[in-house]
């Protein structure tokens, strides 16, 4: 049966000799599909073709090429079965990772494996209905929560304090002092010119799961329940804040660069805002 809809590779005619022997055709056309595309968005396909080339090759699927493995309705029913039970996948992170098997096979110059994505296949409905349909809360960083952390920072919680901003603000938060108090710390540790700006004391790099870990533990300190905050939830809290300010949302789209307007989905309405709204409209 057809769990995701039809596949074009059964239908497509091949590439002609011609096109695929086209250097120039072929240049244009894998910059113009990688233009189309973010850092993040290349990062997350990568790793999904990563994800099916160690399948493939575990499973021993022959392939077109040495370099992309035969493909079919019923190899990728198997794949995302994989994904969802060995790799304890969400069908979101899934999905994605599907979409970056068919961008990587068209760059490739084959044809593209999926024609769609049906929405509504039993599959992708037993893998949802097992799975839930949860999403993780992620609470902003707002300007409160954002000095108390500061505060706890410079008690020396994780040894000399020092963070980063962008502009000279003449606040607390001022980004000309803090770089500065950064670069002094930074150079006391003698590291080489090809190391990382942000460096742990023992010169290991920063990196994600470090940063999360330390500001969860801090969350905790000032009261707060960690599990609901994460890295991204500083970009929740600029966004936040800056709606509170009635900064319009031209600028919040450019002080946060992004591209579209997904920054409102990060705003998070304060209740008080809320309530004099109401009492506003109640006057008029």
């Amino acid at each position: 049966y057809n769990v995701f809809g039809k596949w074009l590779h059964s239908q497509t005619i091949p590439v002609p000799d011609s096109l695929r022997s086209n250097v120039q055709l072929n240049q244009a056309l894998v910059t113009f599909q990688r233009a189309a595309l973010s850092a993040r968005t290349i990062g997350s396909y990568s790793t999904g073709v990563r994800a099916w080339l160690r399948f493939t090759a575990l499973s021993e699927i022959p392939g077109q090429s040495t370099s992309h493995p035969r493909i079919s309705e019923d190899i990728l029913i198997y794949f995302v079965t994989h994904c969802a039970t060995n790799l304890h996948l969400k069908y979101t992170t899934i999905k994605v990772y599907l979409a970056g098997i068919r961008n990587y096979y068209i760059l490739g110059g084959y044809p593209n494996p999926l024609l769609t994505l049906q929405g509504q296949s039993p599959l992708r409905r037993g893998i949802l209905c097992l799975q839930g349909n949860e999403t993780r809360p992620r609470l902003p960083i707002t300007v409160d929560i954002l000095q108390r952390l500061c505060n706890l920072l410079r008690q020396g919680v994780f040894g000399p304090y020092f963070g980063l901003r962008l502009f000279p603000t003449g606040t607390p938060f001022c980004p000309v002092t803090t770089l500065q108090q950064f670069l002094s710390v930074r150079h006391k540790m003698f590291p080489l010119a090809t190391e990382p700006l942000f460096l742990l004391p023992e010169l290991t790099p920063l990196n994600r799961r470090i940063f999360t870990e330390s500001l969860r533990i801090l969350l905790a300190r000032i009261g707060l329940q960690p599990h609901l905050f994460a890295g991204h939830s500083f970009r929740i809290g600029a966004a936040t804040t800056a709606a509170s300010a009635h900064i319009p949302d031209h600028l919040i789209q450019t002080f946060g660069r992004w591209s579209s307007n997904c920054y409102r989905t990060y705003t998070r309405t304060p209740e008080s805002l809320l309530q004099h709204a109401f009492h506003k409209m109640a006057t008029l």
